[in-house]
């Protein structure tokens, strides 16, 4: 095939050149389209994953202190909805925020506990993640879903047995 350009024709080479450029620039406007319908696709459901996430963390601290009585441990949502689970008899607690245009849940540990405040020992956060089969999930610390993630934040506060 022979490419003209202002009247030129172009060698073999700088055809393939002018081809790859090509292919190169769909290519790229592909993948940010593909980034951006996945900024929409977390921002739309963000709001669905961050309850799934606080129902379960409520649900397992209310059968954390049925289960055990002596556990001094309570889930509490601020007007802002961001969540505070604290555990008094091991004076340690987190809190929770959904971020969505950062794509995340913060979370913020604390220790040796005064009323509400205390020692703050780490940040991390859980990360809202587009998956290439279009769902939005969660992911944190190698663990996936609002079951996983209770668990093992709730751990946390627990003393081991």
């Amino acid at each position: 095939m022979q490419v003209w350009l202002s009247g030129c024709n172009l060698s073999e080479w700088i055809e393939n050149l002018v081809q790859d450029a090509e292919a190169k620039g769909m290519l790229e406007a592909m993948q940010k389209e593909r980034v951006e319908q996945g900024h929409s696709l977390i921002a739309r459901n963000a709001p669905e994953l961050w309850d799934a996430l606080t129902s379960r963390i409520e649900q397992d601290v209310k059968d954390l202190a049925k289960s055990f009585p002596d556990m001094a441990i309570r889930f509490e949502r601020d007007l802002a909805d961001k969540i505070v689970v604290t555990n008094s008899s091991t004076e340690k607690a987190f809190t929770a925020q959904c971020i969505p245009e950062q794509e995340a849940i913060k979370l913020t540990f604390r220790e040796k506990l005064l009323g509400l405040e205390g020692v703050e020992t780490g940040q991390d956060q859980i990360n809202l993640v587009a998956s290439p089969s279009g769902e939005t999930v969660m992911m944190w610390d190698g663990f996936s879903g609002p079951e996983k993630i209770s668990e093992h934040l709730l751990k946390r506060l627990i003393p081991e047995p």
